[in-house]
């Protein structure tokens, strides 16, 4: 869902003003200048609505299905599952 929904903008070099990628797992555990886990803001961000923002909203059960990993710490999945690229374009 990050490829598919954040990736465009959450990318390296950023783009389109955004101060950080999204590319990796890593990506979603820094913790950022104020001592939060970046996961921990993005679930803030899905849960307000205000992010992904148009045209990549998300639908219900993708917003789910996204706070609910985010909301079990955002742990990755299982080696040679998951998304572990340096761009969107190397993604599978």
């Amino acid at each position: 869902m990050l490829k598919a929904k954040c990736h465009s903008c959450h990318t390296s070099p950023q783009q389109g003003g955004f101060v950080f990628p999204l590319l990796t797992f890593e990506d979603t555990r820094v913790v950022t200048n104020d001592g939060i886990v970046r996961a921990d803001k993005m679930k803030t961000a899905v849960e307000s609505g205000r992010m992904p923002p148009p045209p990549a909203a998300l639908t219900a059960e993708e917003k789910q299905a996204l706070l609910d990993w985010l909301g079990t710490c955002g742990q990755p999945e299982p080696e040679g599952q998951g998304c572990e690229c340096t761009t969107p374009e190397a993604c599978p």
